[in-house]
């Protein structure tokens, strides 16, 4: 192959790396999006119920769905990485594999979990349910 043809390859194969990368990214905002409007819908319907854990209980769902996202878009991007640093050394054997399966463990999941990004969000969201409880 030439020089070319590699780089036309490598191009494909890091578009498609970073459309996975872009859907996880959708995913993962999308999944905000239908926290805040659950948590508000709950909030609403709350007033009929006197237990506070009806609203936690799509906040732990999403946040838990959130971290998934993320562990999977993480994975992705260290593929990315890698295909990135192995076509600059010239290793061209591991680059056109096209081969992006990521596995995720429960590990990844927990470890996206505890980040600052997943708990900025959904943590402020519980401290605000925790107030309007308070001041109800």
């Amino acid at each position: 192959m030439t020089e070319d043809n590699h780089l036309k390859l490598f191009i494909e194969e890091a578009k498609l790396i970073q459309d996975i990368i872009k859907r996880m990214a959708d995913n993962s905002f999308k999944i905000k999006g239908w926290t805040v409007a659950l948590i508000v819908i709950a909030m609403i319907f709350r007033s009929q119920v006197d237990s506070i854990f009806i609203v936690f209980i799509p906040l732990l769902a999403f946040c838990i769905l959130d971290s998934y996202y993320l562990s999977i878009e993480r994975k992705f991007r260290i593929l990315y990485d890698i295909k990135v640093r192995d076509f600059r050394n010239t290793n061209f054997d591991n680059i056109f594999k096209f081969d992006i399966n990521t596995k995720i463990n429960l590990c990844d999941i927990l470890e996206s979990f505890i980040s600052k990004s997943i708990w900025i969000f959904y943590g402020s969201i519980f401290v605000l349910v925790l107030v309007f409880k308070c001041l109800n």
